[in-house]
């Protein structure tokens, strides 16, 4: 005898087992049993009867185990004719017009879990099904699930609907768009959080016009959300519907809500809405975008909440290419050099990097005459770090600026900082002249960066002792 054959038996045996806990294992097997039984037909009959248990945590396990025995079964004729009752059974588990008489309250309180795992079948058997069969069916039990009086059975559907709308075409999608839109204005916040999450996925899937007329009103209403994680959600999503809107519909409808979401309350909302203007960019045009956003995006670069801050220093660069270089140097760069006295250590850190994707962008004589002069101004500054910053700064662009710029430029400014009052800067200047020397060239090393170094393996502080030596081991020169 097969294993499978053990298993049907199995099967079979805990299905009418007395206590509920071996129907519920029962649950699991059948579609394992199922490919080699020879009593199929019975295997499907004891399933359905399971589905109408009188225990919730039976039904509970056929719901969660319906797909799988629908995909082993296959055939469509036998799931219409055995499966899709069952699961019509499932679909109305614990509503009013359905609950059992013989369940006890507590039990009937729990069945909205039957329901809530029942959601996930529809997509699973709306593939398996022809796709006439699958409108006819299948659609109906997910839009009363859209409906349905538990928050939680809606919430799955939120989390689901676009799966199934997937399977059964854009053409379906856009005649049901009102259910999703319902979504959207559901008096739960966790419902709206879930079918928010799918607003681009579901505006690519039925197209720009529908997703204007359906969509785009739910859009403006969930930007002034009462609830910040709604408001955060959408934030994160919504740039994803621009190039699907379309340019007028995206200026009049979406470039509000960017603008609104900017300036939200919340520092989470406006740290998920800088990362998507590139995608609002590509649509609207760079002329557009400066003289609607960049006054937003400006008030950000001083914003209380680092992680914004921070969140912005990484699109600088991007924003920059868009902008051009002329209105990048009248509004931005300045904010760009005094993020490197911020009191954030990881906004310092990031702005010295953003240096060097600037100069990357625009070139080592935009750099020198813009950039340059400004970050060593920082080394008169009585803040330590402020002049910590500097040296890492100048170790983010050394590179881009080229040897000769570093030797007469940037190479002083180091060999001061090995001669500041506070150890922590001399030993950074040690590291640096280590990264340095390589780039320079053996004239320039021996001649600049080992004399520096030598002063410093005698400094009276062991750490900067340590990183000296450690500098002049790397050496080549």
């Amino acid at each position: 005898m097969t294993v499978q054959a053990h298993t049907s038996r199995l099967a079979q045996r805990l299905a009418a087992a007395e206590f509920w806990t071996a129907r519920v294992s029962a649950s699991g097997l059948f579609a394992a049993a199922y490919a080699c039984s020879a009593s199929r037909a019975e295997l499907r009959a004891l399933f359905a009867t399971l589905a109408q248990d009188d225990a919730p945590m039976v039904r509970r396990a056929v719901a969660q185990h319906l797909g799988k025995l629908a995909t082993a079964v296959g055939d469509a004729e036998v799931l219409q004719a055995d499966v899709m009752p069952v699961f019509g059974e499932l679909s109305q588990d614990g509503a009013p017009q359905h609950s059992r008489r013989s369940a006890p309250a507590d039990a009937r309180a729990e069945q909205d879990s039957v329901r809530l795992l029942a959601v996930e079948d529809c997509a699973v058997l709306a593939r398996l099904l022809p796709r006439e069969a699958a409108v006819a069916s299948v659609l109906p039990i997910m839009l009363r699930f859209a409906a349905d009086k538990s928050w939680r059975v809606r919430y799955a559907v939120a989390t689901h609907l676009l799966v199934l709308c997937e399977v059964l075409g854009a053409a379906v999608a856009r005649a049901e768009l009102s259910a999703y839109a319902r979504l959207l204005r559901d008096g739960e916040a966790e419902v709206r959080i879930a079918a928010a999450a799918k607003v681009s996925d579901f505006a690519q899937l039925v197209g720009g016009e529908a997703a204007a007329q359906h969509i785009l009103p739910c859009l403006k209403e969930l930007a002034g959300d009462g609830n910040p994680h709604v408001r955060a959600v959408l934030a994160g999503v919504v740039a994803g519907t621009a190039p699907v809107l379309g340019r007028a519909a995206t200026v009049d409808g979406l470039l509000p809500l960017f603008l609104l979401l900017l300036k939200d309350e919340s520092a989470e909302v406006r740290l998920n809405i800088i990362g998507r203007l590139e995608a609002l960019n590509s649509v609207v045009g760079a002329e557009l975008l400066s003289g609607s956003l960049l006054p937003a995006v400006v008030q950000l670069a001083g914003d209380g909440h680092w992680r914004v801050r921070l969140a912005l220093i990484e699109y600088i660069p991007a924003l920059a290419a868009q902008l051009g270089l002329p209105f990048f140097e009248d509004k931005l760069t300045g904010h760009c050099l005094s993020w490197l006295s911020d009191s954030v250590h990881a906004v310092r850190e990031a702005a010295a990097v953003n240096l060097r994707r600037l100069a990357e962008a625009f070139g080592r004589e935009w750099a020198a005459q813009h950039i340059v002069p400004q970050v060593l101004a920082l080394q008169a500054s009585p803040h330590y770090l402020h002049r910590a910053t500097v040296l890492q700064a100048v170790g983010e662009l050394a590179p881009v600026c080229g040897a000769d710029f570093v030797a007469t430029q940037l190479l002083p400014a180091v060999a001061a900082a090995a001669r500041d009052r506070v150890p922590n800067i001399r030993f950074a200047a040690a590291r640096l002249l280590g990264r340095l020397g390589p780039l320079l060239g053996p004239a320039v090393c021996a001649a600049s960066v080992r004399p520096s170094l030598s002063e410093l393996e005698s400094d009276a502080d062991p750490d900067v002792r340590f990183f000296a030596a450690s500098a002049v081991a790397g050496l080549a020169c």
